[in-house]
């Protein structure tokens, strides 16, 4: 990935898409389909049907492993928008699960940029 002019952005990954400002955010940068390449929205959860945006690419992983890596390689991505954390801790959630995702996945989301 190389320093670029974010104006100029043409191949975006949007990291916690199916979160609120994940989903609002792929939804923006879908609404004009001229304006991106290619849209790349990755999530630990599924994207249903129903919440697809045409044109978006929707990809299932986990910002901890190697998702975000191969998106960044596949896709030519030159733009994340990293929004993939643990907000509200569920019941499962502990202290190493919240740690794992927000710190560890945002080093893992800066090494896939560096790679890619």
């Amino acid at each position: 990935m190389t320093a670029t002019d974010p104006r100029g952005a043409r191949r975006v990954l949007v990291t916690g898409a199916n979160g609120y400002i994940g989903r609002l955010t792929v939804e923006a940068l879908a609404a004009d389909p001229r304006a991106l390449e290619r849209i790349v929205a990755l999530d630990v959860r599924e994207t249903p049907e129903a919440a697809r945006r045409p044109g978006v690419v929707y990809l299932q992983g986990d910002v901890r492993g190697e998702a975000v890596v191969n998106a960044c390689r596949e896709h030519a991505v030159d733009t994340v928008v990293h929004l993939a954390s643990i907000v509200t801790p569920g019941p499962r959630d502990d202290r190493a699960t919240s740690f794992a995702v927000d710190v560890e996945g945002t080093q893992r989301v800066l090494g896939a940029c560096v790679a890619a």
